[in-house]
Order: C-alpha cells, then sequence, then structure tokens
C-alpha cells in the first residue's frame, strides 16, 4: 500500500494557512511537496603526492598542483548549471583548495567538516 492511499484527501498546498483553513472543514492531510536532491561527488584534484609517487595519500596534507588547480577549475566550469547550494569539504588542504576552486566557479556555500 502506498503511503497516502486510504486517506479521504491529500493535495499539495503552497501555503500552511491554506491547508489549515481546510483542515477545520474535515478530515484532510497535506504533505510537502518533493524537492529531489542530487549529489555530486569529486575527488580532489591532482596533489604532490599523487604526481610524484603516483601514489595514494591517506590522512597526510600535500598541496594541489598546477595541474590540480586546473582540474578543479574544469570541474567547477562543469558545475556551473547544476545549481550548486552547499559543498562538503574536509580540512585537507588538497581537499579544500579543490572546493573552493569549484565554488569560484559554480557557487554555492563552502562547508567545511571533519568527515
Amino acid at each position: 500500500m502506498l503511503p497516502w492511499q486510504g486517506r479521504d484527501i491529500i493535495r499539495d498546498f503552497r501555503s500552511k494557512n491554506e491547508a489549515d483553513k481546510l483542515k477545520h472543514r474535515g478530515s484532510l492531510e497535506y504533505k510537502v511537496p518533493y524537492l529531489p536532491t542530487t549529489c555530486y561527488f569529486v575527488r580532489h584534484g591532482e596533489s604532490l603526492d599523487n604526481a610524484s609517487f603516483d601514489n595514494f595519500c591517506g590522512i597526510s596534507n600535500p598541496p594541489l598542483t598546477e595541474n590540480g588547480f586546473h582540474q578543479a577549475d574544469l570541474t567547477g566550469c562543469c558545475l556551473i548549471d547544476a545549481k550548486i547550494e552547499k559543498i562538503f569539504t574536509s580540512p585537507l588542504k588538497r581537499a579544500h583548495d579543490t572546493a573552493r576552486h569549484i565554488k569560484s566557479k559554480a557557487g554555492g556555500t563552502l562547508i567545511i567538516d571533519e568527515i
């Protein structure tokens, strides 16, 4: 059974006031319109350790290379039309620098999190 089956009346309302007025007249339930969310996962740009050793950095904190900054800028350009609202990043320099460059192109709010 779907969540809305078996109920008297279900409608989408633009305001809670409109729903409250109708609710007093009888059995009425209102629901918040569903707003889909799209998440983009982006790995940091090339860092010094990646370029030097062709290796995974782990928790070390190497900076991005010039190529890494270029990759971050290109990623930001690709996301311009995506209407980015929030960018979550770890405090590691390579991740933070990548996120900052993406934000400069695509917009959004930068949130630094100890993931």
